[in-house]
Parts: structure tokens; sequence; C-alpha cells
């Protein structure tokens, strides 16, 4: 006997399918169903048929290699009713204060992008956090042994059941579905103010935020007040994110007109400024570089919020004689289109693109972006680069004081943030530029308490992400003429010009700042100082403890920032760089290096500083490290950090800066006291600098290898591919080994090309010797070519091909859209059904596992969603789709053993 699927024919679907292929699945059973109820089947008959049909399909579709028993458990088990509803406490933004109240947005107002994150249940939090320390410890077999975004989703994500049932309630309440999280913890959908004000219990306001020394006062919307759930859906989510436009500040300070204009050590002035070569002197990266550790094989994704010009960034590299590669643009998919932002995003992503290319310069670097969206920002390029896994290393000058952020926000973005550390991902962030109060700045000048409180800096403050703090030299050391640590002046300028290391205070340059910018409260920004103190979210981690120094770290309870801490100041031997954002421009500049690192009218630089100058570089220094060790990724670094820092090692990897603080020395119209003047540095760790700076080859000296006892590994990198769209074009997979690492890794894809497909040469890639083995792949930008083309060569991947869905005009009989065999199959059964109705089911059902057969090997549930060719009145009118213009990222994992290593593929359609 068959037994009937309750609900529809979909609950015997596989679980472990992807869900855009469950998905995909389900339209067309449900197309095919829909038009097989016209004839009189036995109903026992059709379900066997579905059942059959995805049996088939389980057959030939790639599984996740966990059991049954580790795949997310539904946990909406009762019906979504809005009449019974649960807070979403602290959804409301602080800097949405009622004060600043200006009213109600047009209920018409359209946003894209929201997401709904699901939470984590606490058996899977438990899990995920036991994963993470054992992937830190060297004792543990899993040992750097990273998860991949797939896997992630598979052991961490939701049930598509809770999918589906939040998607069905996000669309009865008006919305559209845009896309789910490839790590299936997250969905996008689109609205206006009034579905939102309707489905949440929260309308949209419009607030009045105050100005900066780099933007205008500005008019932000956000929730006017903490949103609302269905008591039923609420227990599952963790947050709603994208709701609001207040938009994240980059950690660069921008240089005053004194300190804009200084020359290179030159016959013209004899000023002192810094770049990446002079970095490499500093603080010991040249002999990493003498020893053939530059990046090489290496990627980092840089986040921004700007579209950047590349000029800039090949203009910065040849004028400091540094042949970095050019970096990768990714704008971030659904995020609007690429815009420019002139008030110092745009500079932010040039500096953290020029140094982090010019720092590691044989790595690849990503600029990984959100377009013009309102409700879209530097947090959201995060999530997606670790959603990709776009590149082992994710750089930040991004960030938010953690009071302003609220406990819901934290919980939002540090949820993704340890997935980036079981992925293997090591996420550096500039620790902030407004010292112990990191919230100045973010509220009106008559909120005194707000701006003045302590406060750090997120996501510097999780414990997933190494946050890099300011130091600065003694004016004295860094002054015109003095030649102690810098070349002498002549008669040709000197781009790198220092010849040590220089002795290191904490970066603190408030009363400077205040002298120079606080002429005016609307633009006033008087803090100028290296971020750190106390997290009020984070728990302290266990590898903050213990001695350096000879001194024990405090025990507060909660996580301490900095990490570490680099020269950061815009006044003591700035740092320079290249721009086209005007922002950064001193009075009467025309162009910034247009002759080298000069505006050639003028002949002053573009230079800043901030903590924003320094994640790039530490980042750029994890990719040297990740090449020394040959590792795929280093995850959370910090224990590393301060596991060597707890040796005698800490005396030569690191400088210990002891003199100094970043207490608020803004004077007392800017600083509440005493409460803002606790950091001050001391003799080992301290909340002001961290460990200190580093002295680079010292600490790769002291590096662990990534795998215990050196054991034979492999890294996977991946050529990138611009094509035009319809077209396809060739690239190559490179597998290089290390400890004498040999045998055979087979190849998985993840991520799709919409309207295409990508096709592997080789499914496996056998690795016999010492040298590096590779592979080549073909992407198709067209639905014709990928049904074309798949069939034909091998290694085609199952899944990577996702179709847009077309709307095809309806067609009176099934039997049309399938070939011959099908028909013949179908014709066969009806005839013989009709004359067997007292024969066994058994030969009635041997009849429909024929007909299942048949309509399998006839293309009917293998084939992407949607379609190119449909028939109206006898005239066939043939519907070509492209994949659109853009960049896409597609992951390529290589598996041997227990040994991955992932290469992300990016595809370039213009």
């Amino acid at each position: 006997m068959v037994a009937r699927l309750p609900k529809g024919p979909f609950v015997f679907i596989p679980q472990y399918f992807g869900y855009t292929t469950r998905h995909c699945f389900q339209t067309r059973v449900r197309a095919f169903m829909k038009r097989l109820s016209m004839y009189r089947f036995p109903q026992s008959l059709s379900m066997l048929a579905v059942f059959c049909t995805a049996l088939i399909l389980s057959a030939s579709t790639p599984a996740i290699a966990q059991t049954a028993s580790t795949q997310p458990q539904p946990r909406i088990t009762s019906a979504i009713d809005s009449s019974s509803r649960a807070t979403l406490a602290g959804s409301r933004p602080r800097r949405a204060a009622a004060a600043d109240d200006l009213g109600a947005v047009p209920a018409s107002l359209q946003l894209h992008g929201i997401s709904l994150l699901f939470s984590r249940s606490a058996a899977q939090q438990t899990a995920l956090d036991a994963l993470v320390a054992a992937q830190q410890n060297p004792a543990s077999p899993l040992y750097h042994q990273w998860i991949t975004p797939d896997q992630y989703a598979a052991q961490f994500g939701v049930a598509d059941s809770d999918i589906a049932a939040a998607e069905s309630w996000l669309e009865q309440q008006g919305f559209s579905i845009d896309s789910v999280a490839r790590s299936r913890n997250r969905i996008f959908f689109s609205g206006t103010a009034a579905q939102i004000a309707s489905a949440f219990g929260a309308p949209l306001h419009y607030y009045l935020t105050p100005a900066t020394a780099l933007r205008a006062a500005q008019k932000n919307f956000a929730p006017s007040s903490d949103l609302t759930l269905p008591a039923a859906l609420a227990s599952s989510v963790l947050a709603i994110g994208n709701l609001s436009d207040f938009h994240l500040h980059p950690h660069i300070v921008r240089g005053t007109p004194q300190s804009a204009q200084p020359r290179y050590t030159s016959g013209q002035t004899g000023n002192h400024y810094l770049t990446p070569g002079d970095l490499a002197t500093i603080y010991d990266i040249t002999p990493a570089y003498h020893s053939g550790y530059t990046g090489s094989n290496q990627s980092i994704a840089v986040i921004g919020q700007s579209a950047v010009n590349l000029s800039d960034i090949t203009n910065f590299q040849n004028a400091v004689g540094i042949a970095g590669k050019t970096p990768i643009v990714v704008l971030m998919p659904g995020t609007g289109t690429s815009v420019f932002d002139a008030d110092g995003d745009e500079a932010e992503s040039d500096l953290d693109l020029e140094y982090s290319s010019t720092i590691a310069k044989g790595a690849q670097v990503y600029f990984v972006y959100t377009g013009n969206s309102k409700s879209y920002g530097a947090f959201d390029a995060i999530t997606y680069a670790i959603d990709q896994k776009i590149a082992p290393i994710i750089s930040s000058s991004y960030g938010d004081c953690e009071p302003d952020l609220a406990q819901s926000g934290y919980n939002e973005y540090n949820s993704s943030l340890e997935q980036a550390a079981a992925q293997g991902q090591t996420v550096v962030s500039a620790a902030g530029d407004d010292g112990s109060t990191d919230c100045y700045g973010e509220y009106k000048t008559t909120q005194t308490a707000e701006n003045e409180q302590l406060a750090v800096d997120f996501p510097a403050s999780s414990q997933y992400v190494t946050g890099v703090g300011g130091t600065e030299f003694p004016s004295a050391d860094v002054a015109a003429g003095n030649n102690t640590y810098f070349d002498a002046q002549s008669t040709a300028d000197v781009v790198s010009s220092a010849k040590s290391y220089i002795p290191e205070m904490v970066w603190n340059d408030d009363v400077a700042a205040t002298a120079d910018s606080c002429s005016s409260t609307v633009t006033c920004t008087p803090t100028s100082s290296g971020g750190g103190g106390v997290s009020i979210f984070t728990a302290q981690p266990t590898w903050q403890s213990g001695t350096i120094g000879g001194i024990a770290i405090a025990s507060p309870g909660h996580r301490m920032v900095p990490d570490i801490a680099m020269t950061a100041s815009p006044y003591n031997a700035p740092l320079a760089f290249c721009t086209s954002d005007k922002t950064f421009w001193s009075s009467g500049q025309t162009g910034s290096c247009t002759v080298g690192l000069r505006d050639g009218s003028t002949g002053v630089l573009t230079v800043g500083g901030g903590t924003s100058f320094e994640a790039p570089t530490f980042s750029a220094l994890v990719a040297i490290i990740n090449q020394a060790k040959n590792s795929t990724g280093q995850g959370v670094v910090n224990p590393t950090l301060y596991s060597i820092a707890a040796t005698s090692a800490y005396a030569t990897a690191f400088h210990d800066v002891t003199s100094g603080g970043n207490q608020c020395l803004s004077g007392s119209d800017y600083c509440a006291s005493p409460g803002t003047t606790d950091y001050a540095a001391t003799t080992g760790y301290d909340e002001a600098s961290g460990l200190g700076s580093i002295d680079f080859f010292n600490l790769l000296n002291a590096w662990p290898n990534s795998v215990t006892g050196g054991s034979p590994s492999f890294t996977l990198a991946a050529s990138s591919v611009s094509v035009a769209p319809g077209a396809s074009g060739t690239g190559t997979l490179t597998i290089t080994p290390s400890n004498g690492f040999t045998g055979t890794v087979s190849l998985a894809v993840s991520g799709s090309v919409p309207d295409g497909c990508i096709v592997l040469g080789s499914n496996s890639v056998a690795v016999t010797g010492a040298t590096a083995a590779s592979s080549t792949f073909v992407i198709y930008t067209s639905p014709a070519l990928c049904s074309s083309s798949a069939s034909a060569q091998p290694g085609s991947q199952s899944g990577s091909h996702v179709a847009r869905t077309n709307t095809l005009p309806p067609r009176p009989s099934p039997w049309k859209q399938l070939p011959l065999p099908a028909s013949l199959a179908g014709a066969l059964l009806l005839l013989t059904w009709r004359r067997s109705r007292l024969r066994s089911k058994l030969f009635s059902a041997g009849l429909t596992l024929g007909l299942v057969f048949a309509l399998s090997f006839s293309g009917l549930a293998l084939t992407g969603c949607g379609g190119s060719t449909s028939t109206t009145n006898n005239n066939t009118t043939t519907t070509t789709n492209y994949t659109p213009a853009g960049t896409y990222a597609i992951t390529v994992t290589g598996t041997s053993g227990t040994t991955t290593s992932s290469a992300t593929i990016t595809l370039t359609v213009t």
C-alpha cells in the first residue's frame, strides 16, 4: 500500500537538498501536479509518482556530508498568528531620539533588502561555541579545520520548513521575498513603510542627526519604537535588519590645513610623513619580504559603502613604487547601483585598498561594498563577505559605539562574526578615533551624557574580531629636520625615508584637534585619539587573561579593546594616500596624486590619520602570515596573539607602549570628569594600546604552524573571469600542495550565477608531487549555453545553474511539454490502467514507476526553473535571458580527507 502524503507532496523531499534546488523542484512539481489533476488518476498513483521523482532527484543531487541527526530541526511548529505578539527588545536605534523626531515617513516609501535573521537554537549555539573553541585549540583534531558556508548552513542554519513558514507570513503581510542567504539563516524581502508599520507594529519616522566634521546634518529614518512579531515567529528570530538608514561613519581623521601640506623628507621643508614603505621599516616587515613572503596566493576582503576610482589605487601604488594587484570590485547584490559618496566613505575605501594592496603586495584584494539603497551599509557588506566567504581575511574600518548599537544590533552582527570564525575568516577592525568616548559626535551637542559616556567600538569589541588601536610618535622625533629616524632632506624627494623603529606612545591629539576643529560647534570634532576601553556586551574571553610583560591582565569581566595598536596620528608623521574624495583636499588643492603623491597644481599631499589606516595594514600582515604558514585561514587570531605575548617572545615580537593614554583631553566643554580619564598606558596589556605595536618579523617567527606538526595540506586558488552578457569565459583553478601533500582533491561549487552556470573541467584533481596542479572551468551567462553545454562537458555542477523565472502562457495539457518518450509512457499508462482495473495494485504501481522514470529521463524534474521559449497562437516566441551586468562571487571548495580549502571565483559581467 502506498501511503498518501499529508498536506501536499513535498514533505518527503530529502532535507539535504539545497534550498534553491528544493524550491525549484517544488515549483515544477506543483505545476505538473496541477496539470496532472485534469486526468482521473488514482491519488495513490499520483502520490507515488511524486515520491519516486523525489527519490530520483535525490540520487542525482550532491548532498552535504552531514547525517540526518545534525540537520536543523523545525522550530516554528504552530501557525503564525499575529494576534499574539512579542516585543523584539532593543530594536529601535538609540540615535532615533524622540527629541529629534521629524514625523512619519510617507506610507508609500519603498524599502528593499529588509532582512529577517533567525536565531540559532540553544543546541546549535552550544555546538558552534564548542566548534570555534576547538578550531583554535592546537590539541584538538579540529584545530584549523574550517567549515564552508554550506556546511555552516547544514549545521547551524534553520530548517526549510521554518524558512517557508516565515516567507509565507511575510507574503501575507504584503512583502515580496527577494532571496534567502546562502547560510540559510536570513530572508531578504522588500515592502513599503505602511507594510512595515502593520507587520512589525513600529511606524518609520524621520530623525535629525547631528553634523560632524565630514557630514552635514542629515535626515534619517528608523523605527519609532521597538518592533513586535507574532509570538510563534519571535522565538526563532534574532533581528529584523535594514529598517534604518543610520549609516556607519568611517574611522579616518581628516588632516587639518596645517598637517595637510607636509612635503616629503625633501629640500623644500624637511617635514616627514609615512607611506607603506615606511611602515615596512618601522614595524620590521621588510625581512618577511626578503624571505619571499608577500601574501602571495592569499586574499583580503576590504569593506566599504561607496564606489571608488581604481585609478586612485593605481596612482598610489605607482607613486610609492609598489606594484600591488588591482583590487577586484564586488558590489553586494540587491543593494542598488554603485555611487560615489563624497562624505568620507570614498576616501576611506581608497586608503583601505591602497594600504592593504601595498603591504601585502602579493595578495589579491577584493573590495566588497554596498550600493545606493539607503538601508544598506558597511555592516551588510561584512555579512555578505562572510555569507559568501569571499576571502579568508576581512578588513573593516567602520564601526559604531556599543551603546548606540544596542543589544539587538550587537546580537545581529555578532552572530555573523561567529560564523566567520568557524569558517576560518580573520576579521580585523579599527578600534575607533574618539578615545575612551567612542560615542562622541553621534548625538547632538545638547545630549552631553550620551556624547561623553565611556564606550568602545563594535565590531572591534567582538570576541571574534581583532581590534586595532592607535599610537603616535613623539612630536620631537618626527619634527622637520630631526633625522634620527628618517633620511635627511636632500634636493630630491624620498618617498620612503624611515630608517628604523621609532618609539611610540598612545595616540592622543585631542588638544590639537580641539584647537583646529572646534572654532564652530556645528562641525566640531574635538576628539582625536585611539579607541579603547571595556565592552558592555562581550564577556571577557578566556584568551584575554594571564600575564603580559610580567603584569597580570585586568579582569573587568568583559572584553577589553584594543588588541594591538599602530601609528595613527594625523599630526605627527601623518599617512599619505590618494583619493578623488574632495572632502580630504586642503584649501586650494585641485587634485590628489596627479604627479606622484602630490597635487600637480599646488604640490600638496593628501594625508590623514586614524585607526582606518591600521586595520588594512594588519589585515595585510595576516595575509603574509597565511602564506608563510601554508594556511588557508587563521580564524580568530587573538588567541595566538595573546599566547605569544604571554611568553618571553613578548619582548621581541611586540613593542610595549607605556606612555600616554586615550582619555579625553579636549577640555571641560567636551569631557566629563573624572569618568573619561580612565585608560592610561601601562606595562603589559592596557585598554589604550592593547598588547602594544608589533615587530612583525619576530612575530611571524613566533607564530605557530596552522596545522599541528605541519601536516600535509593544500591551498586552492581561482582566477577571475570577465565576460559580456550571454557569452562564456574560461578560468583556472590551481591547487598548491604544502608539507608533502599528495592525493586527489574533490571539487564542489556553491553560489549561483543568475541565468547562467559554471562547468568544471573535472570534479577532482590529482596532486602527485610538490608542484601545483590545475584544472579549468567555464562560466556561461545564458540559459541556452547552459542547457547545451552542461550535459556535454564533464564537471557540470548540479545546482549552480539558477535560471530566472519567466511567466509562461498557460498550456492546456501537460503532455505538450514532454518529449516523445514521456508522451508514450503516459499514453501507455492511461491505456493499461483502463484495462487493468481489476489487476493488482502492485502492477499499477509498477506502471506508475515506469512513467516516473520516463519523465525523469525526459528532463521534467532535472531542468532549472523557468524557461526561454513559449508558444502562443502557433507562433514560437523565444525569450533570451542573460546574466545581468555586475559582479558575482562563486565559491569552489576542494576536499581531500579532512583537509579543505576554498577559493572565490569573481565573475564580472560587463
